[in-house]
Formats: structure tokens, sequence, C-alpha cells
């Protein structure tokens, strides 16, 4: 089965990660998710959720919404001259004012802090057919989490592209959907509900301000790491010509001050001194550089070069014009024909 355009890029190691006849079924018969088709039992959210000493239910409002109201009162309460389009919802409706197509992009994980009661993820799912190669992670409090996860309205819209888990659950569930491989491409989306925008409990405080510190940091090591295959590559190939030491060079130049010389408009202006005192000078130049040295007639001590990339070569070719008193340094990364 063909897969997701965006897993041209990234392993195709995981089943729920494949493209599936669901998602074809989709395309010629969308389901429709009615959340008041099956009502919830009564529970309750735990007092230190929201303030107040009265527990807070999920409850149905005149409209047909299931939310709860100490979150989402406010946001999916219809006004006088609202009009509903038929077949949505005043929360349907204040959703899709609010995100328009922004959660419907191909190829992106959105994580999502707060679910809007359960109804930002029946948002998400009535957009048939979804993007493709994307994913939804949704993330609650534990006993908002627990009680979305048992009604039957919202637990038939989780499925392998749409998530929802506790904070405990997030290692687990970017292990599955393979966040660092999102990370690669630029596709993570770090998005807030209505209620986490609003911050009507201090839960949402604390989950925004956690998972948005650890996407930084997640984001910061895998980009770190990005394009590092050439230089490892390299490093490996020339292993075997990095059989020389330092030791013979150790004090020859003891006494010279160190310059050291690299591509840029200063450079020109400081010819004239370079040659003056070049006696007194260790100089230490990039190979780049190699042409522009040798038309003035200046040989430096030490040439540096370290890009892997085989124009690196083309561009510092003239380095091999310096005589044999001129030490290149290519650390352990240049092109190996260099």
């Amino acid at each position: 089965m063909p897969a997701f355009p965006i897993y041209d890029q990234i392993p195709h190691s995981r089943a729920a990660l494949r493209y599936d006849s669901r998602s074809r079924i989709r395309e010629s018969t969308p389901k429709a998710f009615i959340m008041t088709d099956m009502p919830p039992a009564t529970v309750t959210i735990p007092d230190h959720l929201t303030p107040g000493d009265n527990p807070q239910e999920l409850v149905q409002t005149q409209a047909g919404d299931w939310i709860f109201p100490a979150l989402n009162g406010l946001h999916f309460s219809p006004s006088a001259e609202q009009t509903i389009v038929p077949g949505t919802s005043p929360a349907q409706q204040a959703l899709q004012a609010h995100f328009r197509n922004r959660l419907h992009q191909q190829d992106r994980l959105y994580v999502m802090i707060g679910s809007d009661s359960g109804q930002l993820i029946r948002f998400v799912q009535e957009k048939s057919p979804l993007p493709r190669g994307s994913r939804w992670l949704f993330i609650e409090p534990e006993p908002l989490a627990r009680i979305l996860k048992r009604t039957p309205a919202v637990a038939a819209l989780l499925d392998d592209y749409v998530h929802l888990i506790t904070p405990e659950e997030w290692d687990e569930a970017t292990e599955l959907l393979l966040l660092n491989d999102y990370f690669r491409i630029n596709g993570v989306a770090f998005e807030r509900s209505l209620a986490a925008l609003d911050h009507p409990t201090p839960d949402y405080l604390e989950l925004v301000d956690q998972f948005d510190a650890e996407l930084t940091r997640r984001r910061y090591v895998v980009t770190a790491n990005l394009g590092t295959a050439p230089f490892l590559n390299a490093q490996l190939a020339n292993t075997p010509s990095f059989f020389a030491n330092l030791v013979p060079l150790k004090g020859i130049f003891k006494g010279k001050k160190a310059l050291i010389l690299a591509g840029g408009p200063s450079l020109d202006d400081q010819i004239d001194w370079i040659k003056a005192n070049r006696s007194r000078l260790f100089l230490i130049a990039v190979s780049r550089i190699s042409a522009r040295l040798l038309a003035v007639d200046i040989h430096p001590d030490l040439i540096a070069t370290v890009d892997p990339y085989p124009v690196s070569l083309t561009v510092s070719r003239h380095m091999f014009g310096f005589g044999p008193q001129t030490i290149l340094s290519p650390a352990i990364m240049p092109t190996p024909a260099s």
C-alpha cells in the first residue's frame, strides 16, 4: 500500500503510520460524528481542577453540545443573534471561527494542549478526509482525560491518527508517532485549545509551560544533529590518512604572534601590514582564501580546512600551491579527496 508523502523522508517502520483502507473509506463515505448520540454517564471533575466547592459535570447544552461548563461554557454558548448553520453546532462554529484550516495541513504532528471538552477532537475528525501524513496529539490533565476517554462519543473519535493522552503518557505517545521525524521536516505544530488559551484552570497554564519547554528542547536536540552525516562519513573515510601527529611541531613557533586570516573585506586592507610583519607572525589561514594569499605571495604557516563537501575541495584547490613549509590541518572532516 502506498505510504503518506511525509514518509518518503522518514522511516516506514510503524504500522500505524501507513496509509490504510480506513482513509480511503473516509473519502467516499465520510463519517458523521454526533456527540449527542451517546450521552455519557454523569461524571465529576476533582475540585482541584476548577476553583470553587462544587464539582463540575460534563453536561449537555441546549444546543446539544456536551461540555465542561467551567472550561467551555463561555466559548460554546450561542448568542441571541447567532445563526447556527444546519448540520453543525455552536461549539463547532466557534472552533471553525478560531482555527479555520490551521489544524488540517498535510505532514504535520499537531501537539494540542486541551481538547475543549472533546469538541476539538470532533472538529478535527469531521473534516474528512484527514490530510495525509498528519497526526493529532491532544493532552489533557489526567482526570479530564479519563472522563473523556470513558465517554463513548469521544472514545469513538480516537484512532491511530487522533490520540488523547495525559502528560504521563507523553514519552510513549511521541515514540509511537515519531515526533523527532516530524521535527526533521519542520512538521511539529504546537497549539492550544480555547480553554487552554483562556486558562480557566491553572492546570492548563502548567501544561502549556511544560510542553512548550519540552518541544523547544526536543526541537533543539533534533535540529542540532541535522546534517551531521556528511561530517561523519568524511571522518570515517579519512581515518586511514591520519597517522601523523603534532609532536614535531612543538615549540617551533614560540615567540611569534598568532594571526588568523579568513575571507572578508578587511583582509585586503591588511595585506601590506601582514607582509611587513610576516617574520613576527604565526599565520593561520582558512583554505578558501588560498588563491588570494598566493596572488600576493603570502604563505601561511598553517592552512585549515574542515568542510566535508566536494565543492570545498574545488574552492580551496589553490591550497596545494603552497610550499612544504605550510602545514595542512584538515581536522578530521574534509572531503576525503583532499
